[in-house]
């Protein structure tokens, strides 16, 4: 279990480039180094600020997370004083927010639940990007550029785009655009810090423009592999149950 408390670096904003090596490294290396880590990482728990901006609900508030790769994202919400106001899990299939204050629950796919948070749709691209460990894929023809500080990687139609920390090596931002070249999504990742070796950022921002959706977070205490999670949603029978669109 490794629990976050070591210096931190908001990278984006770093002076890197003096990796060795840069900035004459193939995309099969960087890719390489990206994805090594030193510890495999299977879970986490974390106690974060949480802001978000949709059509259906904006604010500020405190948000406790529990988080299993390729499985569940439990994620507990207090505007104030302690006290969870809504809770929502994310499974492989399905998207659930309980609203403990007027006891209703809704249920939805994870295609509905872009309207209401700009997060990956899929496990593995979930979990990663929550905690920023971001990997461009293998089998795509990479166009590789470099700044003063960093790696550039777009594929052959612009549309996906990488932009790499060769010292940290972590991915600092990724943009996903359409074909008339207008965002779709993009992912920031600043503020990494050392979890015995495997560096994870801090603050995290989820953009989505098309869908007016965007969520910022900050992980006040950020716990790896911890030895045990709960994921318990604990809705009564009685709670009103209604259907997310």
């Amino acid at each position: 279990m490794l629990v976050g408390c070591s210096s931190s670096r908001g990278v984006l904003d770093s002076g890197g480039g003096d990796s060795t090596g840069f900035p004459n490294h193939t995309v099969e290396q960087i890719r390489e180094q990206v994805g090594r880590l030193r510890i495999p990482v299977e879970a986490y728990q974390a106690e974060s600020s949480l802001s978000v901006r949709s059509p259906y609900q904006s604010g500020s508030f405190s948000a406790d997370i529990q988080h299993r790769a390729n499985d569940s994202l439990l994620i507990s919400i207090s505007p104030g004083l302690g006290i969870v106001a809504v809770k929502m899990l994310i499974t492989p299939d399905s998207f659930f927010v309980y609203d403990r204050i007027n006891k209703e629950l809704s249920v939805g796919s994870l295609a509905s639940m872009q309207a209401m948070l700009p997060l990956p749709l899929t496990p593995a691209a979930l979990f990663d990007s929550m905690l920023g460990l971001l990997t461009p894929e293998a089998g795509t023809a990479w166009t590789l550029s470099s700044n003063k500080n960093h790696y550039i990687m777009n594929d052959s139609s612009d549309r996906l785009s990488y932009t790499i920390d060769p010292v940290l090596w972590r991915v600092l931002r990724f943009e996903e655009r359409d074909d008339a070249g207008e965002l779709v999504e993009e992912r920031t990742f600043t503020e990494f810090e050392d979890y015995d070796g495997v560096y994870l950022p801090r603050r995290l921002t989820f953009r989505r423009p098309g869908d007016d959706t965007a969520a910022s977070l900050y992980y006040r205490k950020l716990t790896v592999n911890p030895v045990s999670l709960s994921f318990d949603f604990d809705v009564a029978p009685s709670v009103k149950r209604t259907s997310i669109q």
